[in-house]
């Protein structure tokens, strides 16, 4: 079955505190509007503050800035009353305020002016009425047979991986154990209803696990992961970053080109294959937390989009049957029309800038073709990046690569 051009629906039931919160008299509505007349007429709604006013932190606070950091350094606010500096999902533990301080400071404002102490104080006083909405989640799928599939409460980026699939772009889920990345290749499979097959793999899988052999009486003995290739399915290929790199370099061509041979013969590629790894590192080696994993080779590691599969707050107490916070999906799509030609040039520019700068990262010819296809299915240029680009590499070379490319 063809799977190609489903229609995937978002639906996110939200439902308000009984009064509107205000401060100092405005409503949330109106202080957002207020912010945005502020930006505008300051001529840049990123960079224009000059010090840690009320009115500037303020305007920060109604126009996103919160949303926006939290989704860079993976916090989720659950309840704006919050911010107490108790890291409520922040990586380092410094809290929310701090988190906001930094953003602050990184967009202009110099050190002499700043007051950190200020700004945890004014957004404490002008968040604490704020109450967090309610809000659930659910992917709906209209397939092309017309039936209609309800994958329920997902990951909050469960849409992008379902949208990849779509475009059949080979994906890999990287983030802690436990985040539910198994799941979320079964529940692709569901949306789309597709068969699901899965695969672990270890220091001792062969490469017979996944191509299959031949025995003795000349019958070829299949795998699933043939099964899925020929036949079209979802396969996840799970815990890549265990297997030995050498074996899994037998994938590579079976994933960038149409066909692939196995011991019996060159087998055509079905329409409906969708591949998922899934990890708990960046393909790099062994971590401190994942002493048993080892590093993929950089051309196994170029066939992939990453998706970043970081705990999921809202998730978490959905599992445990209790409300969820404010947390919304990650937003990925825009209907503005994107500059095929703009792309091509970043992806030039910071290719160049990886190779002078002798850094271990491959910005190859596969992100244009990966990025185009994104590009024209309606992803927004800077999460391309982020799938193709970043999230392949650690954080501290990623802002060098990415600010020698400007």
């Amino acid at each position: 079955m063809n799977a190609a051009a489903l229609e995937v629906t978002e639906t996110k039931n939200t439902e308000a505190a009984a009064t509107t919160p205000s401060v100092e008299g405005k409503t949330v509505a109106q202080l957002r509007t207020i912010a945005r007349e502020l930006a505008v007429s300051r001529g840049d709604s990123k960079s224009w503050i000059a010090g840690s006013t009320r009115e500037a932190i303020v305007a920060y606070i109604q126009t996103g800035i919160i949303e926006e950091a939290t989704q860079q350094h993976n916090v989720v606010v659950v309840d704006p009353a919050n911010f107490n500096g108790n890291g409520n999902g922040h990586s380092n533990g410094s809290g929310v305020l701090d988190m906001l301080a930094a953003e602050i400071m990184k967009r202009g404002t110099a050190k002499s002016e700043f007051d950190a102490d200020a700004v945890r104080a004014i957004v404490r006083e002008e968040t604490a009425g704020l109450k967090p909405q309610t809000v659930t989640h659910t992917i709906e799928v209209k397939r092309l047979d017309g039936s209609e599939k309800s994958v329920g409460v997902q990951h909050r980026n469960f849409a992008m991986l379902l949208a990849l699939a779509q475009l059949r772009i080979p994906q890999l889920l990287s983030g802690p154990a436990g985040t539910g990345k198994t799941h979320a290749g079964h529940a692709a499979a569901d949306a789309l209803g597709l068969p699901f097959y899965c695969k672990s793999v270890g220091a001792q899988t062969t490469e017979v696990s996944l191509m299959g052999y031949m025995d003795a009486t000349g019958q070829y003995r299949g795998t699933s992961f043939r099964k899925a290739y020929e036949q079209g399915g979802v396969f996840v290929l799970d815990e890549i970053d265990a297997g030995s790199p050498a074996v899994l370099i037998v994938l590579n061509s079976a994933l960038a080109n149409g066909s692939c041979s196995f011991p019996d013969g060159m087998i055509q590629r079905h329409a409906d294959f969708v591949f998922i790894g899934t990890a708990n590192t960046l393909g790099q080696g062994a971590t401190r937390e994942y002493v048993g994993r080892n590093p993929i080779d950089m051309a196994t590691l170029d066939r992939f989009a990453y998706l970043d599969w970081a705990i999921d707050l809202d998730l978490e107490l959905a599992i445990a049957g209790l409300e969820t916070g404010g947390g919304m999906p990650f937003d990925f799509a825009t209907k503005k029309a994107q500059d095929v030609r703009a792309y091509v040039d970043r992806v030039r520019a910071i290719r160049k800038a990886a190779e002078e700068l002798r850094v271990r990262m491959i910005v190859s010819p596969r992100c244009v073709k990966y990025g185009v296809e994104m590009l024209r299915a309606g992803f927004k240029m800077e999460v391309i990046e982020s799938l193709l680009v970043w999230n392949k590499v650690d954080s501290q070379t990623a802002d060098k690569v990415r600010n020698a490319a400007r």
